[in-house]
């Protein structure tokens, strides 16, 4: 692969970053160069984003950070739960009884295993008195709740804190008391696999925006739907429609290529999708009330 071509897959993934799209990588190759350097970072702020973002399962771009919560855990010193917040069995979905005496590596998801592992010992041999980690807590229906927590030791004794903040999220919809005409029940829409399809559906648009999209029969097909489910549950998580959706990230996309490269704008328009560039030129007019060449010209004054 040229080195022309791996600045280029760079540039790819920054432009799906800035899209929103976090599941897209730049393929690895064996050279052992700067360039080879940047890709591996790069792929993994994008992997740490992707995680940070989808470990609910889904975005909801209309959701709120309604309060936040500390919590607090007091281990022993071999890291045994000895005491806990009250609001910890909900964070978890476990029953209050479960927790104590039970090892803290075990409300840990995998990722998180060795690193509290090597804490614990270097607490243990009196290393270190305090540190801050990010840690994949797993919930009873096997949920990652990521959170960075604040370590240390009791001056007194050799118990261990381990506290903690998380944000409640609210849709707004909740929050005002209403919920979306889309006729989706809410208590339908929080069915774990539902959601996943959803959230697959609108991995698909960002990683295919320069592609047709299926008719909706098909796409829900595709991903062992049906076709009312797909429309309705999309609404409700996203508060758009799929074909709306599909048309903002196609020209999103569109306006960051005119923006930052200095690609012809007709080759733009076949980029993102588009059959024509008179019917690109009208959609990108509508979309942001102005024409492509116009930007391109105020940023070249």
């Amino acid at each position: 692969m040229s080195q022309e071509q791996r600045v280029k897959n760079l540039c790819q993934i920054l432009l799906e970053m800035a899209d929103g799209n976090f599941s897209y990588r730049v393929p690895r190759t064996k050279e052992d160069d700067i360039l080879e350097s940047l890709t591996v970072l790069v792929n993994w702020l994008a992997e740490e984003m992707e995680e940070s973002l989808f470990h609910s399962g889904y975005v909801n771009p209309h959701a709120i950070v309604h309060y936040t919560v500390q919590s607090t855990f007091i281990l022993n010193e071999n890291g045994a739960i000895n005491d806990f917040s009250p609001n910890i069995p909900n964070l978890l979905g476990v029953e209050s009884d479960r927790l104590p005496g039970l090892d803290f590596s075990e409300i840990l998801g995998d990722e998180s295993m060795d690193t509290w592992r090597a804490t614990i010992d270097s607490f243990l041999q009196s290393k270190i008195n305090h540190t801050f980690l990010l840690l994949n807590f797993k919930t009873s229906k096997e949920l990652s709740v990521p959170a960075l927590c604040n370590i240390f030791r009791l001056f007194k004794n050799k118990k261990i804190l381990v506290s903690l903040f998380n944000a409640v999220i609210r849709n707004k919809d909740e929050v005002e008391g209403s919920f979306p005409e889309s006729g989706y029940k809410h208590t339908n829409i929080y069915n774990r696999q539902d959601m996943q399809v959803i959230q697959s559906v609108y991995d698909y648009i960002l990683a295919h925006g320069n592609v047709a999209l299926p008719k909706l029969g098909k796409l829900a097909r595709i991903f062992g739907t049906n076709e009312f489910k797909l429309k309705a549950g999309f609404r409700y998580l996203f508060k758009t429609s799929i074909y709306r959706f599909y048309t903002d990230v196609r020209l999103k996309k569109a306006q960051l290529l005119i923006k930052n490269t200095g690609i012809p704008l007709k080759e733009i328009a076949y980029m993102s999708g588009y059959n024509s560039y008179p019917n690109f030129y009208r959609a990108f007019k509508i979309k942001y009330e102005c024409t492509p060449n116009s930007i391109r010209k105020r940023l070249s004054k």
